[in-house]
């Protein structure tokens, strides 16, 4: 992944699909399909699944992006849906979404879907900008941008042989998913309303 984008240029770019493609019947991926584990909000404020695909990704671009100067970005992370699936199938229940933005502006997720507002820019967004800040892969308790869900989002920032940043990758963790099995005493299940967990940095390494 670390040279992924400065490694010899692919022959032939896969095909892309951008985040309109997904709304538009004659262009989007044949094996879209709704998912109840992946929601957003929609215009009556209620919680509804978001058709996604499986084999494929969704490329965004970000104001300011000018599709005739990132080309060749465009073409190398056109392969990046192989790598997704490969990471997806290791743990399908606890993955939400994978995704890599660019400095450039691009921004590739998976499972590929529609739906992003045209002001959206990663490179503005909390995991990516501390990311770039700590220069190392952070984790991030975080609301859900589509469902305001808590999720673990785990971010590393990538970087040229050089040095040179070229941008951040990251995953988002369905949180619920680590509590599946944890067998929470009865007397609480029928009379907690919440819970806080809290981490301690000390006890990490015992």
């Amino acid at each position: 992944m670390k040279n992924f984008f400065s490694d010899c240029l692919p022959i032939d770019r896969r095909e892309l699909y951008y985040s309109l493609d997904y709304l538009i019947p004659e262009r989007e991926p044949d094996d879209l399909i709704s998912s109840s584990r992946r929601q957003r909000v929609d215009p009556n404020g209620k919680l509804s699944p978001i058709p996604i695909s499986y084999s494929q990704q969704v490329i965004f671009l970000a104001p300011g992006a000018e599709r005739e100067e990132i080309e060749e970005e465009l073409t190398r992370i056109s392969y990046m849906a192989e790598t997704y699936r490969t990471v997806h199938a290791i743990q399908p229940d606890l993955f939400l979404w994978q995704y890599t933005s660019l400095e450039s502006g691009i921004h590739s997720s998976y499972p590929g879907k529609g739906g992003y507002p045209s002001h959206y820019d990663p490179r503005k967004r909390l995991w990516y900008q501390k990311a770039v800040q700590k220069r190392t892969v952070i984790q991030e308790l975080l609301n859900d941008l589509s469902t305001g869900q808590l999720i673990l989002t785990l971010a590393q920032p990538l970087y040229t042989p050089a040095g040179k940043l070229l941008g951040v990758t990251a995953v988002d963790i369905d949180y619920q998913q680590f509590f599946v099995d944890w067998e929470i005493p009865d007397e609480w299940a029928t009379t907690a309303e919440s819970m806080i967990l809290i981490y301690d940095e000390e006890q990490k390494n015992r």
